[in-house]
């Protein structure tokens, strides 16, 4: 956001709020900044009617989205700068991504870019000011990274500090953010697929699959339990209402993921059944189980159906910083 006092830091931490609520709906980078960009002018709409002004806010954001299983990242732009790469070996890329509209502009559909990305690798995002030329940002990460004591990987956090230091060695105009991020690759040893027939036997399918991988990587009774409710559920609605071909994913981290994908574009609805009603349960009964629970469209058509289950220790630790 353009400016200094009060109001453009209070406007800054509005779209900030935005854009993170806009992340928890499984947006597309693209679609999500399109929708940061209609809330941006709806700010600038409200803050020009309650100061008797025109409602001009300038304001520009970059969004990137890594995925830790297909080590790609997805990048979109609304008059924010490119996303700089550095790779393992200490070569410097730029993600070149097309530059959509600022934010608070035109309506106009905001391109993203994927792009493979070798883990290991640090994404750096910044801010317009960094320097005056954008074409001169390579040659300050560059410096910095000459600063640094050769080592088998650079540390984000030194980074960060070389980076002060430079941008403070001389008075500046304008502020400039940083922000470096490392990307890693999930283990794949924590990561089952499977396709599931066109049929009636997708759920068995789902459900023994679920429970071979849950036990192999020491989930209790409970979890598995559970997981397989959520995957029969999810399984027989991909065979019900969507198109083949339909395909399962677990995923286990801090908690268990399961997907399942289908090539049909309707979303399913949770319902809350009456009681004389004979279906109409299951997502129902989904979200008691899960913690968390939703869908996503994929770029190349589609959607995913989700959902989280934390292991009981996850729970006992946000139990015990809440």
């Amino acid at each position: 956001v353009t400016g200094f006092g009060v109001r453009t830091a209070t406007t800054m931490g509005e779209l900030r709020t935005a854009g993170r609520s806009l992340a928890t709906l499984d947006l597309q980078p693209g679609e999500l900044l399109a929708r940061l960009s209609r809330t941006t002018a709806t700010l600038a709409r409200d803050r020009g009617a309650a100061q008797q002004e025109a409602g001009h806010l300038r304001a520009g954001c970059t969004y990137a989205e890594w995925d830790p299983l297909s080590c790609e990242v997805t990048v979109a732009r609304a008059g924010g700068p490119e996303v700089l790469l550095v790779r393992p070996d200490g070569t410097i890329d730029t993600i070149t991504t097309p530059e959509g509209p600022p934010l608070g502009g035109p309506a106009e559909p905001i391109p993203s870019v994927t792009a493979a990305v070798p883990p290991q690798s640090l994404l750096i995002l910044h801010t317009s000011g960094l320097t005056e030329d954008p074409a001169e940002v390579p040659g300050l990460l560059r410096r910095a990274l000459d600063r640094l004591p050769d080592s088998d990987g650079v540390d984000p956090r030194a980074l960060c500090d070389e980076l002060s230091d430079l941008l403070t060695s001389h008075p500046r105009a304008i502020e400039a953010q940083v922000l470096v991020c490392r990307v890693t690759a999930f283990p794949r040893e924590r990561v089952a697929t499977l396709a599931l027939p066109d049929g009636p036997h997708a759920a068995e399918a789902a459900r023994a699959c679920c429970e071979q991988h849950l036990r192999e990587w020491g989930l209790g009774e409970d979890i598995r339990f559970n997981g397989q409710l959520i995957v029969s559920e999810f399984a027989g609605n991909a065979v019900r209402h969507g198109s083949p071909p339909a395909r399962l994913r677990l995923i286990f981290d801090q908690a268990l993921t399961i997907e399942v994908s289908d090539t049909g574009g309707n979303a399913p609805l949770l319902r809350h059944a009456q009681e004389g009603d004979e279906g109409g349960r299951g997502l129902f009964i989904v979200s008691q189980l899960a913690d968390r629970w939703g869908t996503r469209y994929e770029n190349g058509g589609g959607k995913t159906i989700w959902a989280e289950v934390d292991t009981p220790e996850k729970r006992d630790e946000g139990e015990g910083g809440s």
